[in-house]
């Protein structure tokens, strides 16, 4: 919950300062999932902004997930009706289930870093990512790629369709006051190749 609280209280300044704020993820563990005060503590969080949800984003890896399903999809229905999107990280790594995924309450598909790393390298990993971005989309979700080290990746993550990109080529993660001046001095230029 205090992560959640810092994410909204930086958000909140970044808007604050006129700065086009990002959506900051949030990962969820199993305990956070489990805890029958999980949703209203997010709510409680939200209302800091007004319930205006564009500040979060709520990650969830698939080995959570399958711990209990019925569960979980209850606890996403109810963080999804406060117009928080749900995502489920290091997707293909975990317990894919082609069933599960098309029963889940999420909103987009993050491609584990494993399969980014080798999509330059070897067919079967970019075989591999090509098929996930064609899940996302038949599903109707958004679809992400973590790890992202290279222009070569960046450029192959674009030829198949990602929508977005995570990693150290963008940037390695920083403080909250460096990503502000990083919001202030304009749109991201890939560093020279």
């Amino acid at each position: 919950q205090k992560i959640m609280e810092r994410a909204i209280h930086d958000w909140r300044d970044w808007r604050g300062e006129g700065l086009v704020a990002p959506r900051i993820a949030v990962n969820v563990a199993a305990a956070q999932l489990r805890n029958d005060d999980f949703v209203p503590a997010l709510k409680r969080a939200l209302e800091v902004l007004d319930g205006d949800p564009s500040a979060l984003g709520i990650e969830v890896t698939e080995s959570i997930l399958i711990s209990n399903m019925e569960r979980a999809i209850e606890m996403l229905q109810q963080v999804r009706s406060l117009g928080v999107p749900v995502a489920i990280d290091d997707f293909g790594t975990g317990y894919s289930s082609l069933a599960y995924i098309v029963t889940l309450p999420i909103d987009e598909l993050k491609i584990d870093r494993a399969f980014v790393k080798k999509i330059t390298a070897d067919a079967a990993y970019e075989g591999i990512v090509r098929t996930c971005v064609s899940l996302a989309r038949g599903l109707n979700l958004k679809v992400v790629a973590e790890g992202v080290e290279t222009e070569a990746q960046a450029a192959a993550l674009r030829t198949l369709g990602c929508d977005q990109a995570q990693g150290f080529f963008y940037s390695p993660p920083v403080p909250a006051d460096q990503l502000a001046r990083m919001l202030k001095a304009g749109p991201f230029t890939p560093p020279a190749v």
